[in-house]
């Protein structure tokens, strides 16, 4: 089982002579060890494609394929739905995200440091 989910990253990003942004974060993460299997960042406007990408990614270069996926938000299920419903993989919403809960906080410390 994995656990995918997207929130602001706890940084901004500067980019050039552009504004700050704080970019979303995409976390795909081993729902029974709590290992963080793929990650990425995008630009808020651009963060749904990018959503589905982190999944397929990482499916591809590692060849596994997860028998379920829990999401926590409406969206994530709606982005996830076709990719999930085609491959065969169940895909659940959910209240909470144990494991992405437990690496989410770390990342956060880490920053905040």
């Amino acid at each position: 089982m994995w656990e995918i989910d997207f929130f602001f990253a706890p940084a901004p990003v500067y980019e050039g002579g552009e504004r700050p942004f704080y970019p979303y974060t995409i976390l795909l993460v081993d729902g029974n060890l709590g290992l963080p299997l793929n990650a990425g960042v995008a630009k808020p406007q651009e963060y749904t494609d990018r959503f589905s990408e982190i999944l397929m990614e990482f499916m591809e270069r590692s060849g596994m394929m997860p028998g379920e996926i829990l999401v926590r938000k409406e969206e994530a299920f709606e982005l996830l739905d076709p990719i999930a419903s085609r491959l065969g993989i169940k895909l659940q919403l959910v209240k909470k995200l144990k494991m992405m809960e437990q690496v989410q906080s770390f990342m956060f410390q880490f920053f905040n440091r």
